[in-house]
């Protein structure tokens, strides 16, 4: 069901259950995806979409003039454009859900509004009749989950409410192998022949993130002009030209690094912030977190901030 989807072995198989239920029923859970930026929810979500049949009744799909299957309806809205629950229900309930089949896919829900959330509790709440009503200014909006499924997703899971949480069924994305990562890569660049093994060296540099694997096949692409074969020597001259460092690592990251080899004893926050220049919130949140994850650096109780032994080999590898 999923050929595009590289590697998530785990979620395609919950997937693939909850699609073959729905072709017998025509009831899709209503969906949460969880997982790192560039990890592909979007990507996976949309091909949940294109398994989405329309069915007039149960077993019996919906067909266009050419004889193929229909498909419901795709809507997509990122929850940071939802001004609030009567623009949502204008905009999006009403023109097409309301006795319409569809799915709706709402990406980065944790940015919705309150009152957007707090209605859809109502609409969204499991139940044996498959569908809800909700009444605003006497007008009902019937969600029938025959017709209708919603589709959620956003990195910041932690900030979903509990009780909208509580109503979806929750998929959570695996981190991408450095061996998914140079298959996406290889997908993207059809055509195109590795040599000396230079695919996985390419994919270590895409920091774990599927999105950034196609922007450097993207890159790669470029810089062939046609040619169709990569090796060393083409790799090595490209990362020159693009300032790609082992393991992807950007430049500020590097110099995290060195202002804490140069600091032994530890560093605090305030005072990195005070080294980078960086705000404090993007210092934790974006420029560390690449940095823990490939044990360069460490948050230690009562020293702060200190760079690893693999963080002090890694600036040591680096040419002069």
């Amino acid at each position: 069901m999923f050929p595009d989807v590289v590697g998530q072995e785990e979620a395609k198989k919950k997937l693939a259950f909850y699609l073959r239920a729905y072709h017998n029923t025509r009831i899709m859970p209503n969906l949460l995806f969880s997982g790192q930026k560039g990890g592909g929810k979007t990507h996976i979500a949309t091909e949940v979409g294109r398994n989405l049949v329309e069915y007039r009744e149960i077993g019996k799909a919906e067909m266009k003039a050419d004889g193929s299957t229909k498909k419901k309806p795709w809507i997509y809205i990122n929850a940071s454009t939802i001004k609030n629950f009567r623009w949502f229900m204008n905009s999006v309930l009403l023109p097409h859900c309301v006795g319409k089949a569809s799915t709706v896919f709402i990406d980065e829900c944790s940015e919705m509004k309150r009152d957007v959330e707090f209605n859809l509790l109502s609409l969204l709440n499991p139940n044996v009749h498959n569908r809800n009503t909700l009444t605003v200014d006497d007008y009902p909006i019937d969600i029938d989950f025959t017709l209708n499924t919603f589709l959620f997703a956003t990195t910041n899971v932690e900030k979903v409410s509990k009780p909208l949480a509580d109503r979806l069924k929750r998929i959570d994305l695996e981190a991408y192998s450095i061996n998914d990562l140079a298959t996406i890569i290889q997908k993207a660049t059809p055509g195109v022949s590795y040599i000396e093994e230079v695919l996985c060296e390419i994919a270590s540099t895409v920091r774990q993130n599927a999105r950034q694997a196609v922007q450097t096949a993207s890159e790669i692409v470029s810089y062939l002009n046609g040619s169709s074969k990569f090796g060393q020597k083409h790799w090595m001259d490209l990362k020159s030209i693009l300032s790609i460092h082992p393991l992807g690592l950007r430049r500020q990251e590097i110099d995290i690094l060195r202002i804490l080899k140069e600091r032994p004893e530890g560093s605090s926050l305030n005072s990195l912030v005070s080294k980078t220049g960086l705000a404090k919130d993007a210092l934790q949140q974006d420029y560390e977190m690449i940095l823990m994850q490939h044990s360069l650096l460490e948050v230690v109780p009562g020293k702060g901030r200190m760079i690893t032994g693999r963080g002090v080999e890694y600036l040591n590898a680096l040419p002069a």
